[in-house]
């Protein structure tokens, strides 16, 4: 059955107040309260409820393909906050580790367990926590069918141009910090062990810091685009060696 479709059971049960309103967006800010007041719709009152979840978000879908003027403003939100948000602390910051120290870390871990981290507003990451600042909202959203996610992008017609400056820009900051982060974790001593009397010129993680730098280096300079991608072959060998001495104390 197609997500789209309501049949007239659920039409009758489906509530007023989760009828998803149409809001003027004058600004930033503005689009933001738009999706926080959207994504209220779609969550359930129990957060374990994934059939409450998605029968809300197939309400939603039908919504969207029956009021223009809802698409039109659920774009312009997500638009306004997409084209205004640094992707770098997000990217670098979900399943990675940092570089500090344990000690360092932890205190940084403790002092936010009293006092979350101060995030700029144009961190993707206080954009998330504004939309789904319900401590289990992680619940019911991965518990849900991942092609409505998928679909919803799909009607509201959104496309990651990778060619763009600005996108480009994001991934290769992001992906150089995150190359750096490696090459240290390649320098602890329960990774060194595995590599025995490897020179450290010659160990994976070093490799992958030189390979990732004259990758960034082609980019800046416009290479040619066969020079890119012998660059990019480079560094995906690089990331396989090191994950396999990785694995090598899993």
């Amino acid at each position: 059955m197609s997500i789209f479709f309501r049949s007239a059971k659920t039409e009758t049960t489906l509530k007023e107040e989760n009828v998803v309103p149409v809001i003027t967006i004058d600004s930033i800010h503005r689009g933001l309260d738009y999706l926080v007041e959207l994504i209220k719709q779609i969550r359930p009152a129990n957060p374990n409820d994934f059939k409450e979840a998605e029968l809300q978000f197939q309400a939603l879908f039908y919504q969207l393909n029956n009021d223009k003027r809802l698409l039109f403003s659920l774009r312009k939100a997500l638009l306004s906050q997409m084209q205004n948000s640094n992707f770098i602390p997000a990217l670098v910051e979900s399943g990675m580790v940092s570089s500090r120290g344990f000690l360092q870390e932890s205190l940084i871990k403790l002092k936010h367990k009293i006092l979350p981290p101060l995030q700029e507003t144009d961190n993707f990451l206080y954009l998330i926590n504004q939309v789904f600042y319900h401590s289990k909202d992680h619940i019911w959203v991965a518990g849900i069918d991942k092609e409505l996610w998928v679909n919803l992008f799909s009607v509201l017609g959104f496309q990651v141009d990778v060619k763009d400056h600005q996108v480009m820009r994001q991934l290769h900051h992001a992906f150089h910090i995150l190359s750096r982060r490696i090459v240290t974790i390649g320098f602890e001593r329960e990774v060194i062990s595995p590599l025995g009397k490897v020179k450290s010129d010659h160990s994976p993680f070093v490799l992958l810091d030189r390979s990732v730098e004259h990758y960034l280096t082609l980019y800046e300079s416009r290479a040619e685009s066969f020079k890119l991608s012998q660059a990019i072959t480079a560094v995906t060998e690089a990331i396989e060696a090191c994950s396999n001495i990785v694995k090598l104390y899993k």
